[in-house]
């Protein structure tokens, strides 16, 4: 598989074979950033349950620090003298 210049700079400094702490992934993740949007990333946790099993369920919630989404802005223009009408 052909590597990008792009990609074999990302990579480079990174053993594969090593376990990272959450820690440590997230200041590699951010100083291997090279692109102008903000990047996501997605975690999988392997709980080692039986998801068959009544008493072994998992029940949660997360909410982002920053919130869920983008938040609206919304302004509206008017005039000094709201009462006043137009004559046409």
């Amino acid at each position: 598989m052909h590597l990008s210049k792009n990609r074999k700079k990302q990579i480079e400094g990174i053993d594969f074979n090593k376990s990272y702490s959450v820690n440590d992934a997230i200041k590699l993740l951010k100083e291997k950033k090279f692109v102008k949007f903000d990047e996501s990333v997605e975690v999988s946790i392997n709980t080692g349950i039986d998801s068959k099993q009544s008493d072994q369920n998992v029940r949660g919630s997360f909410v982002p620090p920053h919130g869920l989404g983008k938040k609206l802005i919304s302004r509206s223009l008017l005039r000094a003298n709201p009462q006043k009408k137009l004559n046409h």
